[in-house]
């Protein structure tokens, strides 16, 4: 199992003293390591290599090109006091890389009922993402991150080792937390932020310049954050000017939108509109996804059966 991670392994080898569930689905050129466990109806998509030890459990389904380092656990069940085996999904998409103890969690029948990745991130050293988590592309996590449940991380996020992040909270795309930041409320697009208070300290020209945005766009995002957070000009009185700018770049119309979209939930957290519906009686799984998917824009997890599981993590024969 030394071998790099940028090698495709040359056929499906899985160790002898490696625990695979006879109803998991192991795609082709797959490798699975010394003493790793692989349980039921678990699906590893073509080129994944799992490391000794690690574990992929309770349905979990990884596309192709993941690679799950020593003493990870996929697709463990909610810390969630409210959970109590219903049927959730872990959905990871391509060419994800989960460090060593690693942990990402199912999601909940009052979150969605599934946790997502999507492809190419990069899950470092014992990071933590908890139940619905909504992740998408590119995505750096240092080590040590921690993501309460129902957080969502947009595309090309980079963030920074020992992190800690509030539930329902957003990450807009390509924004930098610097490390150790504690992040209680929504963080806009383009936008670095860091410590305790999570202070924003600007646009992460760094990160747009190596993604190919130009100089000019990099500008017209700083003279909209100079606009918003500097200039002393009330919130709603500088988004109304940005907004009434003939020919703004998509942009910045972007980080306006969130921004107007943070101020509708609790504590600058968008998805708190959504914990009201959290709270309330499970409906049928099609309308509760209806509900989510027009609020977030997701497509509704698969519907197919999951397991039923107590909550020490056993399959339920209910």
């Amino acid at each position: 199992m030394d071998r790099p991670e940028n090698e495709a392994p040359a056929e499906t080898l899985i160790h002898p003293t490696a625990l695979v569930d006879k109803t998991a689905e192991i795609g082709q050129n797959v490798r699975i390591g010394p003493y790793c466990t692989i349980g039921p109806r678990v699906r590893l998509g073509d080129e994944t290599v799992v490391f000794d030890h690690a574990v992929i459990a309770n349905g979990a389904h990884l596309g192709e090109g993941n690679r799950v380092h020593h003493h990870a656990v996929i697709g463990g069940i909610p810390q969630d006091l409210k959970f109590h085996g219903e049927n959730s999904h872990l959905s990871i998409g391509d060419k994800n890389v989960f460090r060593e103890f690693v942990t990402v969690n199912l999601g909940t029948q009052f979150g969605g009922g599934v946790t997502r990745v999507g492809n190419n991130c990069l899950i470092m050293t014992q990071a933590h993402i908890a139940h619905d988590c909504q992740l998408g592309d590119g995505i750096v996590m240092g080590n040590n991150t921690m993501l309460a449940g129902h957080v969502a991380i947009q595309n090309f996020v980079t963030i920074g080792g020992g992190c800690a992040v509030q539930q329902f909270t957003t990450i807009g795309r390509y924004a930098y937390l610097a490390g150790f930041t504690r992040v209680v409320q929504d963080v806009a697009p383009f936008l670095m932020a860091e410590g305790y208070g999570c202070k924003l300290r600007g646009i992460n020209s760094v990160g747009l310049k190596r993604f190919g945005y130009d100089k000019q766009l990099i500008e017209q995002l700083k003279q909209a954050f100079r606009l918003i957070f500097r200039s002393g000009a009330p919130r709603a009185r500088a988004l109304e000017l940005l907004e009434s700018r003939p020919n703004i770049p998509e942009e910045v119309r972007e980080l306006v939108a969130f921004l107007r979209r943070s101020e509708q939930g609790k504590s600058g957290r968008y998805r708190e509109v959504l914990r009201a519906r959290d709270r309330q009686p499970n409906p049928g799984a099609g309308e509760w996804q209806m509900r989510r998917g027009a609020l977030e824009g997701t497509e509704p997890p698969p519907a197919e059966p999951r397991l039923n599981l107590d909550r020490e993590g056993r399959e339920s024969s209910r």
